[in-house]
């Protein structure tokens, strides 16, 4: 059975002989009323304190699933950004390698034309010498074979092919010694 402080207050008992004190029992009713209220309003309030716990409690975990949403999220955009980094860093060193064997082939290109060109050029250089000592109609034989070679190593330069000298160094077409004219 369900009571109200106002019907609590409105109770009324029958009077007896030899019967409580009516005073005493009407002191004591208002009290238990006032009790009563206390009570009630007590529990009213915690019980919107319950709902909005409650409230509090779903909007919390809203928050929880799309907090769990959101770091499933950044897990797989790091993830996919570790993967894509991974393969731009393959290509990177795929493509640093083949660099690495064309600037190696084109090294190997230029040290073997810088060797060829030594090496003709001290051929040139020993022949003009000779020659300079031999007289001077040596001097210009020798220099159409020097352009000879010259010509030679343009067009295998051209060619792409780097070839050894055809002639040893100094060789050359060889002409009469004659004398130096105006010496």
């Amino acid at each position: 059975m369900s009571l109200t402080p106002l019907e609590i207050e409105k109770v009324t008992f029958p009077k007896g002989f030899r019967g409580y004190v009516c005073d005493a029992v009407d002191e004591f009713v208002e009290l238990v009323a006032k009790e009563f209220q206390r009570l009630t309003d007590e529990k009213s309030e915690v019980l919107k304190q319950v709902e909005a716990l409650k409230q509090d409690l779903a909007n919390l975990r809203e928050r929880e699933d799309l907090v769990k949403s959101s770091v499933i999220l950044a897990q797989k955009a790091a993830e996919e950004a570790i993967i894509a980094a991974k393969r731009e860093a393959n290509v990177i060193i795929r493509e640093a390698k083949l660099r690495e064997a064309e600037l190696r082939d084109a090294l190997a290109y230029l040290e073997a034309t810088k060797e060829n060109f030594e090496y003709e050029f001290h051929g040139l250089l020993v022949g003009f010498l000779e020659r300079l000592e031999a007289g001077s109609a040596r001097l210009k034989a020798d220099m159409q074979g020097a352009r000879a070679r010259a010509d030679k190593a343009t067009a295998v330069k051209a060619n792409g092919h780097v070839a050894p000298a055809a002639e040893p160094p100094g060789a050359g077409p060889v002409e009469s010694t004659d004398a130096p004219k105006g010496a």
